[in-house]
């Protein structure tokens, strides 16, 4: 059960940086770029297969110009 409320966390956060990713008109490589990290480890959150470590949310959100809030709520 918790394992499943880890798994939903990341893919809420992995999708909030995606879709803010597309809104802004960024690529994979700008937004890791802005947010000093490579696009590879990028791509990872976004695929799902690890969660970022709450510094690096704060320099995706920061990259992003939104509040780290913004990527751990539910676009309704």
């Amino acid at each position: 059960m918790a394992e499943d409320v880890g798994i939903k966390g990341r893919k809420l956060v992995a999708d909030n940086v995606r879709r803010l990713r597309k809104e802004k008109g960024l690529s994979q490589q700008e937004l890791a770029e802005r947010a000093d990290m490579h696009r590879t480890h990028l791509v990872k959150f976004e695929n799902y297969h690890v969660s970022p470590s709450i510094d690096v949310l704060f320099r995706l959100a920061h990259a992003l110009g939104v509040q780290p809030a913004a990527l751990l709520s539910k676009d309704d």
